[in-house]
């Protein structure tokens, strides 16, 4: 039958499971917004996304598409590490401000400069 010209395939397209587009796109947005600590709200829109789009495949695996899967789970990681990285420029920032509040980041950089 492979050799036959004649010979037609059938593909049956799954559809995307549902959100999983959507937290690929927040994951993004996470990533890109990271510096300016903003990526905190579309990093936890992004993980309730994924996580309901990897309930979805789980519930039902043979329905959904593997690249929806795989946008969910890569949705999932960037908005981890969006959400990381936030966490520890606010941490920085806070504690730039505490010191600068005190008068130590004066001083320190008095000794430095």
């Amino acid at each position: 039958m492979e050799n036959n010209p004649n010979f037609q395939q059938n593909y049956v397209l799954k559809p995307d499971a549902p959100n999983a587009l959507g937290a690929l796109i927040l994951g993004i947005v996470t990533l890109v917004s990271t510096l300016s600590c903003a990526g905190v709200i579309p990093g936890i829109i992004g993980l309730i996304l994924s996580s309901t789009a990897n309930k979805a495949i789980r519930i039902e695996p043979d329905k959904y598409s593997e690249k929806s899967a795989k946008n969910a789970k890569i949705g999932k990681i960037m908005s981890l590490i969006g959400l990381i990285i936030s966490a520890i420029g606010a941490f920085i920032f806070s504690i730039i401000l505490v010191l600068g509040q005190s008068g130590i980041l004066e001083e320190i950089l008095e000794e430095i400069f």
